[in-house]
């Protein structure tokens, strides 16, 4: 099936969306509350080594909403939604869809075969 929705410049054929702090914590990150800067890991491939949002909230106090990011050392953790964080998008492949070549390396990325 086909999705499509509107966006600015008109519509597109496949939905992406954010990371969830789910997917981040099922791939290796890990949530600390307490002192974020005492824990660190970096070897899971979601770490990127930059601040990134995800799309899952966290809480919302004085007008402000938070989500939960991964800090640059890789810990997953919360934030108000006020600072400037990139953005990692994630998409859905069908079980058929396979990769027809690329190593997922920046410079490589995967290209996916849809046919």
């Amino acid at each position: 099936s086909t999705y499509a929705y509107t966006v600015a410049k008109g519509d597109i054929t496949y939905p992406i969306a954010l990371l969830t702090a789910d997917e981040v914590a099922y791939a290796g990150g890990v949530y600390y509350l307490y002192n974020p800067n005492s824990y660190s890991n970096s070897s899971y491939y979601l770490n990127t080594g930059e601040d990134y949002f995800t799309m899952s909230p966290y809480n919302f106090v004085a007008s402000t909403a938070g989500v939960f990011y991964v800090r640059s050392n890789g810990i997953l953790y919360s934030y108000g939604v006020v600072a400037a964080l990139a953005a990692v998008p994630a998409v859905s492949l069908k079980p058929e869809d396979t990769v027809k070549r690329g190593t997922g390396a920046y410079n490589d990325p995967f290209v996916i075969n849809t046919d």
